[in-house]
């Protein structure tokens, strides 16, 4: 078992070991609430390409944004559209969503692990910018198999409750952007919250 603790900025050893998890020829299961790391994105192309399978389960509720009170619509991050419009996806890119809706308040699918045959990588990291590169994570690396199996098994649970990602209503699929300003740098959910940093335009959260 290792453990690793990132201050503001990315360990260089856990992303050399999470890259070897992501370059394994085995099954990659993904498990996390928010994703727009383009490295890591970039690798699930790649494995796809190779013809390897991944699993990603997201959060429904950083997905499926409220437009207006009575209207929702797809909005992700560009790392994650990119995994979606691959031409491998669904064939070796197999994307889900948790997360259910009830009364106005999410119930969020809120886990955070990664996992192959060998290894799971289990804590408080989501595959962002802000967690690799800003926050304080802590990540547990364990090659126990009797665990892994049990988070295979609970991956399953997951996957069968979950619904696939490929587009909004319109066939369309987009990039979170600021209607305000037109720009997407400014818009991160995980660090800042509902609102874009760049201009102070407030998203309609509910």
């Amino acid at each position: 078992m290792k453990t690793y603790f990132l201050m503001p900025s990315f360990d260089d050893m856990l992303k050399d070991n999470l890259t070897k998890l992501f370059k394994s020829n085995e099954d990659l299961h993904i498990a996390v609430a928010y994703f727009n790391n383009e490295y890591f994105s970039n690798l699930i192309i790649e494995r796809a390409e190779l013809k390897l399978k991944t699993f990603l389960i997201l959060n429904t509720s950083d997905i499926v944004r409220p437009k207006e009170v009575s209207q929702s619509q797809v909005v992700i991050s560009k790392a994650l559209v990119n995994i979606l419009k691959n031409e491998y996806n669904n064939a070796y890119i197999n994307c889900k969503s948790l997360g259910v809706r009830i009364n106005g308040n999410y119930q969020n699918m809120h886990h955070k692990f990664i996992f192959n045959k060998y290894k799971l990588f289990i804590g408080s990291l989501n595959l962002t910018d802000a967690a690799l590169n800003r926050n304080f994570e802590s990540i547990i690396e364990i090659d126990n198999k009797s665990v892994i199996n049990k988070f295979h098994q609970e991956f399953g649970k997951l996957w069968n409750l979950a619904s696939e990602i490929f587009s909004n209503r319109d066939g369309e699929l987009r990039s979170i952007m600021c209607p305000k300003c037109e720009m997407s740098d400014g818009v991160d959910f995980e660090s800042f919250g509902p609102i874009c940093f760049m201009c102070g335009y407030k998203f309609i959260v509910g």
